[in-house]
């Protein structure tokens, strides 16, 4: 209905949260005053008679002149909430709460279990791509490193070896010149095996049947340590001989080096051929077969290198006691680009273990 106090509406303002239909708007007030007495008579009990049907009182009461029609307006509206019967709340009412909280924590959980298995896999912080990637570096610089460790290794042995020649070479020149200049040499003849490693001078006469024998004697005489005569690359050398009572190494895998050829008629003194070769790394024409006895191996060319370094080369003592690294297994004696074979007799090229050379300025260094 009309109202005669009514004021213009303020600005209507957007709703908030606590407020999603906008500001609220007061009763006029007439309104206000016709509900004050219609709740003021039903306080006092002057409301009527409940109406047959149970829900309110159908009566406004006495009200003040001018309210009533107002009155019975808001009679008419509050007895719309008697239509919402109120109701008991259901007994199992926590019980089923507490499910559903728990329900909807487990949901949060699976939820974030599914994310993990969606997320890039980690191991201490760190991706599996990324461990694939610093694997494959490693890879990479390992198979890089692995062959220039072997060449550092490998040129380490062959320095070492190159250091125990140049103490033969020492040794060699204080036997000389203990023995008017010779070479280390026993009771030899030509004719006579030189290959039989091992074999007891006692049993034979006093008679040397190996050449490795007469380089035993630098050894046997104290001029050197057993262990300084060997390769590193020698797996068989015996390191640890005690010469007292031995004449020569145990068997043809323990000798390291080959030594000029001594059962020639003639051997030339340690200082009439300052260039000709006379120790070296083992010679590899020579092998040694099951049965631990050297035999001549035709298979393997004459100018082969030795095999004690992986067939890169070998280390040469010459008499003058210098050491080299040659590729290949000559040398020129006299300094006139004529250059001899070591590991060759000239002139031979089939070997039985009794060869000898022809002449004494020819290299021919054998087990």
């Amino acid at each position: 209905m009309p109202d005669p106090t009514h004021q213009p509406e303020p600005p209507k303002t957007p709703g908030t949260p606590n407020n999603p239909g906008g500001p609220i708007r007061p009763l006029c007030d007439l309104d206000a005053q016709a509900l004050d007495a219609f709740l003021a008579a039903r306080a006092g009990g002057t409301g009527g008679a409940e109406g047959t049907d149970g829900t309110g009182p159908t009566d406004r009461g006495p009200v003040p002149a001018g309210l009533s029609e107002r009155t019975d307006k808001v009679c008419e509206l509050l007895s719309l909430l008697d239509l919402d019967t109120a109701q008991d709340p259901p007994s199992d009412l926590t019980t089923r709460t507490l499910a559903a909280i728990r329900a909807n924590q487990q949901r949060q959980r699976f939820t974030k279990q599914l994310q993990m298995l969606t997320e890039p896999r980690r191991t201490i912080g760190i991706a599996w791509h990324q461990i694939a990637t610093a694997a494959a570096v490693l890879i990479i610089g390992t198979s890089l490193l692995m062959p220039m460790m072997a060449r550092q290794q490998a040129d380490s042995r062959r320095i070492a070896g190159a250091g125990n020649l140049h103490l033969a070479g020492r040794a060699m020149a204080q036997y000389a010149t203990d023995n008017l200049g010779q070479m280390p040499r026993g009771n030899v003849r030509p004719g006579m095996p030189w290959w039989q490693v091992g074999q007891s001078a006692s049993t034979n006469g006093n008679a040397e049947y190996s050449n490795s024998a007469h380089l035993f004697r630098l050894v046997s005489h104290d001029y050197i340590k057993a262990a300084d005569l060997t390769c590193p690359e020698n797996a068989h050398a015996d390191r640890g001989i005690h010469a007292v009572g031995q004449h020569d190494w145990a068997g043809p895998r323990a000798v390291s080096f080959s030594y000029q050829n001594q059962y020639a008629l003639q051997v030339p003194r340690l200082n009439e051929a300052p260039d000709m070769a006379i120790l070296a790394d083992r010679n590899p024409i020579f092998n040694v077969n099951q049965d631990d006895h050297i035999v001549f191996d035709a298979s393997i060319p004459m100018n082969a290198p030795s095999r004690a370094h992986r067939g890169t080369g070998q280390n040469v003592l010459t008499a003058n006691g210098v050491v080299a690294w040659r590729i290949h297994p000559t040398v020129d004696p006299f300094g006139q680009e004529q250059m001899d074979n070591i590991w060759k007799a000239n002139g031979i090229n089939v070997y039985t273990g009794k060869e000898t050379t022809t002449d004494p300025f020819d290299s021919f260094l054998v087990p």
